[in-house]
């Protein structure tokens, strides 16, 4: 969530291009820690938490 608030500032858009264009585009190592993404998007960092919002509470989905 953080690089992607990070990236709508940066590229001062909500449209989906833009953003992913803006994630694309600078060190995100530098403004959350050392996050790096496959070709799908997806985060390639070993030891990370899927967590998601259901009922008014949060759950976590899947640990990689």
């Amino acid at each position: 969530m953080q690089a992607w608030a990070e990236a709508v500032n940066r590229s001062g858009s909500f449209h989906a291009t833009r953003v992913a264009s803006a994630l694309r585009s600078w060190p995100v190592d530098t403004v959350i820690g050392p996050v790096r993404f496959d070709k799908k998007g997806d985060n390639s960092a070993s030891g990370f938490l899927v967590y998601r919002w259901r009922d008014g509470h949060v759950e976590r989905v899947k640990q990689y």
